[in-house]
């Protein structure tokens, strides 16, 4: 009896590292994405600003400011698509075990 619980754990420990390493590799695939077209989504996230004529243009005054930039809207932006899919893969996960046979 005792063999057969750490055969199911070990199932579903493997189940585990599979759906996070599908998980991290879609979240470097979307950081790369998002930060290929940063300059799109930064448009696309200042469009309400440019067309109420608050901002006409950025001013970066250092050169790391535009990598940091870049960088954290890439971050953000994949950070939050991926957690729809990392929360698609642990309702999958969760189900499984829901059913009694």
């Amino acid at each position: 009896m005792n063999n057969k619980i750490i055969t199911y754990l070990q199932v579903h420990l493997y189940e585990l590292k599979y759906n996070s390493i599908i998980f991290l590799f879609i979240f470097f695939y979307l950081f790369l994405t998002c930060y290929f077209f940063s300059d799109q989504l930064i448009f696309l996230f200042s469009k309400k600003l440019i067309q109420s004529n608050m901002l006409k243009y950025f001013i970066f005054t250092n050169i790391t400011e535009m990598f940091i930039t870049n960088f954290f809207i890439a971050f953000i932006t994949s950070i939050f698509l991926s957690f729809q899919l990392f929360f698609i893969q642990f309702w999958f996960f969760i189900s499984k075990g829901l059913f009694k046979y």
